[in-house]
């Protein structure tokens, strides 16, 4: 038997909150600094998912962590971009010590049995969830929605036990994808080697009948100057036609 699906509103089966729901402008900058060496929390921006988690992280302390408690985060938590490049997201990891949303971002958790963060990170990644975010999303230079205009979104889902089996059938397809990718990737390094190698081999032999020239003695150099444009030019051709050949256009 197929597994209904239903249609909900994003605000039905998640929390969506984001960085200044924690206070005012004013409330933020007097009580939380960005810290360039460790810290008590990591915040957590799209630019570290983007990077792949390789560090050079921006931290708070853990005063400005408890101020920030509204947007705290654990692992396996949907965070989406709202400005700059609304609706790109990614699945927080564990890094090891306490995380906090960054600012220009939304955090989204499913609270209840309705959904799963991963089934919405992939939905959002679907051209269905694109176009939905697109819809919601304003702006010319700088691109962005705001988390009231999210909540109010509704998408089509199946039960749990469906979201679960999709998410990893996908999961499954997203490692054989990565599995694929770094396989090509050392094959083309290695053919590089083997190249580079007989390139190698091949110019510094030493076989009977070669020699060893100049390089000035085999070829021109051009030195300075810039090039010098080219004119083509061309001369009108008359083409003497019957008097019933169609005239030109």
């Amino acid at each position: 038997m197929k597994a209904a699906w239903s249609t909900r509103s994003i605000s039905s089966i998640c929390v969506v909150t984001d960085y200044v729901a924690n206070g005012s402008f004013a409330a933020l900058r007097k009580n939380v600094e960005y810290l360039d060496g460790d810290g008590y929390a990591i915040l957590v921006r799209l630019a570290d998912s983007t990077k792949g988690w390789q560090g050079n992280f921006k931290y708070v302390s853990k005063d400005a962590y408890e101020f920030l408690r509204k947007s705290s985060l654990i692992p396996g938590d949907l965070v989406m971009s709202n400005v700059g490049q609304p609706g790109k997201a990614f699945i927080v990891p564990d890094l090891g010590q306490p995380m906090t949303l960054g600012p220009n971002s939304v955090l989204i958790r499913c609270s209840g049995p309705e959904g799963t963060n991963r089934f919405l990170y992939y939905y959002f990644c679907s051209p269905q969830g694109r176009s939905q975010i697109d819809g919601i999303s304003e702006g010319v230079v700088q691109r962005k929605f705001n988390k009231t205009a999210f909540r109010s979104l509704s998408i089509r889902v199946p039960p749990l036990h469906e979201q679960q089996r999709l998410v990893g059938i996908l999961d499954d397809a997203l490692a054989a994808i990565a599995t694929a990718r770094a396989n090509t990737e050392q094959n083309l390094r290695d053919a590089r080697g083997v190249f580079e190698s007989y390139l190698q081999s091949v110019c510094t032999s030493r076989d009977d009948g070669w020699v060893e020239k100049k390089l000035g003695e085999v070829c021109s150099i051009a030195r300075g100057g810039s090039p010098r444009p080219i004119i083509l030019m061309s001369s009108a051709v008359n083409v003497s036609r019957s008097s019933n050949a169609p005239a030109s256009v």
